[in-house]
């Protein structure tokens, strides 16, 4: 005699598993774009305070402010890996010898992606700015 309830998941309940799935990735998929956009943004920042320590021992050194990367000991744009630099080139915008300033320009999806701050900046008094002037673009947020 054959067993009339046979072992198996229904059409129904596939669907229901699948319809479960899309949403869960509905939800992580954006917060894990953002989590990424505010990663790399602080690698950006991270990059401007080492620069901005590296300009400071230069100028012991020698007097005045260095105008390349080069000065003081970095090829151009200054990253921490070999894919930092698809997220931002960062350097020296402006050199003299009493000040500088130092940025970091959004590239390719960082650029359209984080249209929160957009490109940072760092001077010789420790001001930090952003494009959008949003404090929160130096806080991690």
């Amino acid at each position: 005699m054959k067993n009339r309830w046979q072992r198996g998941f229904t059409l129904l309940e596939l669907m229901i598993v699948v319809v479960v799935i899309a949403i869960l990735a509905a939800i992580a998929i954006p917060s894990y774009q953002n989590y990424i956009t505010r990663v790399t943004r602080t690698k950006a920042t991270r990059a401007l305070m080492d620069l901005a320590g590296r300009e400071e021992r230069y100028y012991y050194s020698n007097n005045r402010y260095a105008a390349t990367l080069s000065s003081i000991g970095y090829n151009s744009p200054y990253v921490e890996s070999s894919t930092d630099s698809r997220y931002y080139a960062v350097g020296i915008a402006s050199a003299s010898s009493t000040d500088y300033t130092l940025q970091a320009v959004p590239q390719a999806t960082q650029a359209t992606k984080d249209t929160q701050c957009g490109t940072l900046t760092l001077n010789r008094a420790g001001v930090k700015g952003s494009t959008n002037s949003d404090a929160r673009c130096w806080s991690g947020q």
